[in-house]
């Protein structure tokens, strides 16, 4: 019981994630520039692979063999899906220069200066 539990809820966690990462998509989306666009581009793809990964966690769950790693399976798809989504948390952060504006850019100062 409580790995199903376990994966009912990862699966929830994932899906709740992929619709930050597309709400974040759209946000860049309304703004025009090339760094707004590389945004876009990264949050599409991390709620991609996000879907992706819980799709071949379904798909175990239904019985398809995976080649020898089902034992290990479930570890593999949340680590993709929390990486996937680091990356798209670290993109909506606005410290990372090549993807953002420097108008967007948040400025953090040292106290003292």
């Amino acid at each position: 019981m409580t790995g199903v539990v376990h994966t009912i809820s990862a699966i929830s966690m994932f899906i709740i994630l992929a619709i930050f990462c597309w709400l974040f998509y759209l946000r860049a989306k309304e703004k025009n520039s090339k760094e707004a666009k590389a945004r876009g581009l990264i949050y599409r793809v991390c709620a991609s692979v996000m879907v992706g990964a819980m799709a071949v966690q379904l798909l175990d769950i239904l019985g398809v063999n995976f080649s020898g790693i089902t034992q290990r399976l479930t570890y593999y798809v949340e680590a993709t899906g929390l990486f996937a989504f680091g990356v798209a948390w670290l993109t909506a952060s606005r410290m990372l220069p090549f993807i953002t504006n420097e108008d967007e850019r948040i400025k953090i100062e040292l106290a003292g200066k």
